[in-house]
């Protein structure tokens, strides 16, 4: 009898055991990594400013499996050939096993990475799949082809932020893109930043990539100000800030993040009487130029701009032209006393600037 209540309990322990493993959730783990098909290693591409509208590539994928349904977001970068994507630059993230890009886009990659236009050039790129920032991604293969680009102004990406902000901070009527304030891509590498006035307090906006809502529009992944985009088509939820002020306002297109960061800036250095480099002298938002300014007494001697009393974030001039250098170590020397205006521009994060006039 008891060999028999032994063998039962182990036949039901066996079958609970078994249940147990049916009903565990799948673990993602990559099972299938994707084909790169187009471009090959024999195209070569010659890049014109008459094409530059015309679609000079499209990239084409095999699907990438995490052995679990789920969904995947595929980023195509481009780096300089046997650089090991050292510093590679994303040409879009989607979740379709394709992109279509232009000759103005990938030009505009390719003089941002420093190449010659009318130079033929190699590049490797590749198709990088992910399911989630915590999750280990899979590779394409390498490919390497051939790229000419051609001359051209470089058009900075640029992502617009309309919101409810916008009316009481001096960027037209609320929740209208082509009325709002921009943040920008500086190495058109997908990651953008700019300086924006939320001028009320719990002010929410989203960020599209044209100046109307017909294109892509990105929004909070899950709600309560995660810090995760959803990338397009889903458009997520309103981001914001609680309390009104200048913010730092980020977004990684690649990485599909944001953030918001407060900014009070100030003028500090050895040129502002009495203070000097102890603290900082404030300046005050112009909502009708969107700069910051303050007219100030300064004697002979040097300054800087920082923002929120600390030196985490400031800026210097090392080649004295008016273009800011972020945490840089020199300063802006002031040559003679005086009464000054002085306006920092933070607009445009690829051309951050300032000026210092005398009265």
């Amino acid at each position: 009898m008891k060999k028999i209540v032994f063998l039962f309990s182990l036949v039901v322990i066996g079958f609970f055991t078994a249940c147990d493993d049916e009903d565990r959730d799948p673990i993602a783990a990559v099972t299938a990594v994707s084909e790169l098909f187009s471009p090959t290693a024999s195209t070569n591409i010659i890049l014109t400013d008459v094409t530059a509208g015309n679609i000079a590539q499209t990239f084409i994928w095999s699907p990438a499996d995490f052995g679990t349904p789920t969904q995947i977001n595929y980023s195509v970068e481009l780096d300089i050939a046997n650089n090991n994507f050292a510093t590679a630059v994303s040409l879009g993230t989607t979740t379709n096993t394709f992109l279509e890009v232009t000759g103005q886009q990938l030009n505009d990659k390719l003089l941002s990475m420093g190449l010659t236009p009318g130079e033929p050039a190699s590049l490797d790129t590749r198709v990088v799949a992910s399911i989630s920032e915590n999750f280990t991604t899979s590779s394409t293969a390498t490919v390497t082809f051939t790229v000419t680009p051609f001359t051209t102004e470089v058009t900075f990406q640029k992502l617009y932020v309309p919101g409810g902000y916008q009316a009481a901070s001096g960027w037209g009527n609320d929740w209208s893109p082509d009325l709002a304030p921009t943040i920008v891509s500086a190495n058109n590498n997908d990651k953008y930043e700019g300086y924006v006035l939320l001028g009320v307090d719990d002010a929410r906006f989203k960020f599209t990539d044209a100046p109307d809502w017909n294109n892509g529009v990105f929004g909070d992944s899950s709600g309560g100000f995660t810090n995760a985009l959803a990338p397009p088509p889903a458009q997520g939820d309103d981001m914001g800030a609680f309390t009104a002020g200048v913010y730092l306002v980020k977004a990684d297109l690649a990485g599909l993040t944001w953030s918001v960061e407060p900014t009070d800036w100030g003028f500090i250095g050895s040129a502002i009487p009495v203070t000097g480099w102890d603290s900082d002298v404030d300046m005050t938002y112009d909502m009708t130029n969107h700069v910051l300014t303050i007219t100030i007494d300064l004697i002979a001697g040097e300054v800087k701009f920082r923002a929120n009393d600390a030196w985490a974030i400031n800026f210097g001039d090392k080649d004295t032209d008016g273009v800011l250098d972020f945490n840089d170590n020199t300063n802006i020397p002031i040559p003679e006393a005086g009464n000054y205006t002085v306006i920092l521009d933070l607009k445009d994060s690829s051309n951050y600037n300032y000026t210092i006039t005398k009265n």
